[in-house]
């Protein structure tokens, strides 16, 4: 018995200190990459795409090893889409962050005279498809897993602990914060849902410019306030209690029984 309780207090010192060494040195390696980028390619857009995508990586990575690991397919597939939902929105987040930075600093520390600066407008043409491109992927992936946990039952639950777990290469998954994560993923699905709708109506319902109609920005307006309101309401009655309180109401089935006498 003592045997066996020393051989799991090493197990677990040794999973502690590989959590500990990738936590310490994942940032220095990611910074260390997008410099080694610009120094090999001369290309400020390279580094800069590399660090915005960087963002994700840790919860795609955790995204695939949930779907391969998973015994419970739909818990798999609901909870790779709310982990891919939150890495690729810090992505295209970052991105946007990067983007108004650049414009003001154009506005701010213009070009010398009678030269123009090209690096920072090949910066902005690589880092606008990524946000462009970024927040309907976040938006059609956040609609996907609400839509798998709906029909699959899933109480959903995302924490820093899987990134750990999937590092360990452990399964079932043991270890959880207290922080349910994953009110991220839901919030911006429904916020960029309100965006695209309102998007959807001001590109349609305006006129053309130079052909003005009498009370269609009121139209629009309303139609806007009622449409908006509509979707909220409707998404949020659809999505109720989607979001696991603790994280047993999700992980509980994934975890070992205890035999049967």
């Amino acid at each position: 018995m003592s045997d066996k309780l020393s051989d799991d207090r090493a197990a677990e010192e040794s999973h502690t200190s590989r959590v500990a060494a990738w936590r310490r040195w994942y940032w220095p390696i990611a910074s260390l990459v997008a410099l080694v980028a610009f120094e090999l390619t001369a290309s400020p857009t390279l580094s800069a795409v590399l660090m915005c995508c960087h963002f994700a990586v840790d919860d795609g990575l955790t995204a695939v090893w949930l779907v391969r690991r998973d015994p419970s397919r739909g818990r798999g597939w609901t909870l790779a889409c709310f982990s891919l939902t939150r890495g690729i929105a810090r992505a295209w987040m970052t991105s946007l962050g990067m983007l108004m930075l650049l414009v003001i600093i154009e506005g701010l520390v213009p070009a010398p005279q009678g030269q123009l600066n090209r690096k920072n407008p090949d910066v902005l043409q690589a880092l606008i498809p990524l946000f462009r491109w970024g927040w309907p992927t976040t938006l059609i992936l956040g609609a996907l897993g609400c839509v798998s946990a709906r029909v699959c039952g899933v109480r959903v639950w995302l924490d820093p602990a899987l990134h750990t777990t999937r590092q360990a290469n452990q399964w079932p998954p043991l270890r959880f914060g207290k922080k349910n994560r994953a009110i991220f993923p839901y919030t911006i699905t429904l916020g960029l849902g309100v965006v695209a709708i309102c998007n959807a109506i001001v590109v349609h319902g305006l006129p053309p410019p130079g052909r003005p109609v009498r009370g269609q920005e009121a139209a629009v307006a309303i139609g806007i306030i009622v449409a908006t309101s509509l979707f909220i309401v409707t998404f949020l009655g659809l999505t109720k209690n989607l979001l696991a309180e603790t994280a047993e109401q999700c992980w509980n089935p994934a975890w070992p029984q205890p035999p049967e006498p």
